[in-house]
């Protein structure tokens, strides 16, 4: 709903308590509080920020807490947003019977589960490269120093044949 506060998860999985100011088929345009209220009492402000539903979460005062503190957000213990106009199984207002809409919310919450599994999934495939691409670079910083100290000897080497040489 236009102007509900929501709980956002942004590209590196930290969380951001904003605005929805609207709602598409595979969006969520979301703005900051202070952006939205300028938009709506018609000044000029910030565009809203499309993102995909499964990043929007409802919103939660002990995730708006964690996130004033500093802490983590535990992103399981938080609802997906949606669009409360719209019922469940839904989303996109298509008319259906009655006794469809079990059917619907079933395959629906499955869908949901499925996604939550691929983010977690998603979340452990970016963990798992973020420890690879520190390896790779404490592996270069050796390589390195390992060049840095090869030469460095190779100098210190040169310097005492020198000295042999001379005396």
């Amino acid at each position: 709903m236009k102007g509900e506060f929501v709980v956002v998860r942004d590209y590196a999985s930290s969380g951001i308590v904003c605005r929805v100011f609207e709602t598409s088929d595979s969006r969520v345009f979301i703005m900051s509080d202070e952006e939205y209220s300028k938009r709506v009492s018609g000044l000029q402000s910030a565009d809203p920020i499309g993102l995909r539903w499964t990043d929007v979460f409802a919103y939660d005062e002990a995730a708006r807490i964690a996130l004033s503190t500093g802490r983590d957000i535990e992103w399981s213990k938080l609802s997906r947003y949606t669009a409360p106009a719209l019922s469940a199984g839904n989303e996109r207002g298509v008319k259906m019977k009655p006794d469809e809409y079990d059917k619907v919310a079933a395959v629906s919450t499955m869908a949901a589960a499925i996604a939550d599994e691929a983010s977690t999934a998603a979340d452990r495939a970016g963990s798992l490269a973020a420890e690879a691409a520190y390896a790779a670079a404490k592996a270069a910083y050796a390589a390195g120093f390992a060049d840095a100290k090869a030469a460095h000897a190779q100098e210190v080497r040169e310097a005492h044949a020198k000295e042999k040489e001379q005396g």
